[in-house]
């Protein structure tokens, strides 16, 4: 059994690079309803956005309700969840 400092590459993990976001792959919107379900919509590249925000055009403009905005005693308002959301 090896050793701790012991210098074998089959012991390493393998740590892969990660690929970056692009517009070419179609995102599922992430919003969610209560009940957990996520919206099956695709999100589509928006004019002069390098990468989409990723909502839809009906959850973007309206939100998917899971947020509220709620009065911040030093910071004016912030943001809080309605319900638990999914991980």
């Amino acid at each position: 059994m090896p050793r701790h400092g012991t210098k074998r590459n089959a012991d390493k993990p393998v740590i892969l690079a990660q690929t970056r976001p692009t517009v070419d792959k179609p995102v599922q919107c992430w919003a969610h309803s209560q009940s957990g379900v996520r919206c099956v919509r695709r999100v589509t590249p928006r004019e002069d956005e390098p990468l989409p925000i990723p909502y839809c055009e009906m959850h973007l403009k309206h939100g998917d309700g899971a947020l509220k905005v709620v009065p911040h005693p030093f910071a004016g308002k912030c943001l809080v969840a309605r319900y638990d959301l999914p991980p």
